[in-house]
């Protein structure tokens, strides 16, 4: 099973120059802004790119046909980015069932935790954009790119420190789409392979589940796709 690690998907600003510019010449921002923003607003907006994780985590087991559903569900909300060929809710799932008919339903991983800002303790701690600004005759280049950093607030010392941070690149109507994201997304309880040593490598005090934490009262009532 997997510990799904994410790097940050960012997009190419060391682009290869146009014919009026030396080859050796690299384009530089001439301006860079930051800014605060609202964290409830950044929270609107990632909710509903959790929400098929956090729905499933509270199930025992899914069928072949409710998996398919999820999956088109994650291509169209991360549409543009490798999310949408391969999305995160194969966390859940030993790989080899996916598409699997013999296998239906498919039983949850009982080893592995994702955390949401659906569960307690999981909340934004941070939200502020960054806008990029080039010289006027590159201006096609200027973007602005909002992180929404999410993290672990309460006491349990094995997710203490936790983040994740997902990022969203604001588009030409004002509009915000997913990019990437950055950080480790999910926990699991990782065991030996080697027969010789068949402990856990790595046994923790309370094993991870998918509701290793508590979803908060009002999750279901919160942000929709």
């Amino acid at each position: 099973m997997k510990r799904l690690v994410i790097p940050l998907l960012l997009l190419l600003l060391l682009l290869p120059l146009c014919a009026c510019a030396p080859e050796s010449t690299v384009l530089e921002p001439v301006r860079i802004q930051t800014a605060a923003f609202d964290p409830e607003e950044a929270r609107a907006l990632i909710e509903p790119l959790q929400r098929p994780m956090a729905e499933i985590s509270v199930r025992e087991s899914v069928t072949q046909a409710e998996y398919a559903a999820y999956a088109e569900q994650c291509r169209r909300l991360y549409n543009g980015t490798s999310y949408a060929d391969e999305p995160p809710i194969h966390v859940f799932f030993r790989g080899e069932e996916i598409g699997n008919p013999e296998i239906d339903p498919m039983a949850l991983n009982p080893d592995q935790f994702y955390p949401t800002t659906f569960h307690q303790g999981i909340d934004v701690t941070t939200a502020q954009t960054e806008a990029v600004f080039y010289e006027e005759q590159y201006a096609d280049l200027n973007y602005t790119r909002l992180r929404v950093t999410v993290g672990y607030t309460g006491s349990d010392p094995q997710l203490a420190g936790w983040s994740l941070d997902w990022i969203l690149e604001q588009q030409e109507d004002g509009t915000w789409l997913f990019s990437g994201c950055d950080g480790q997304a999910n926990f699991m309880n990782d065991v030996s392979v080697d027969p010789h040593y068949p402990e856990p490598e790595y046994q923790p005090e309370r094993p991870f589940c998918p509701t290793y934490l508590p979803m908060k009262p009002s999750w279901q009532s919160a942000t929709a796709p």
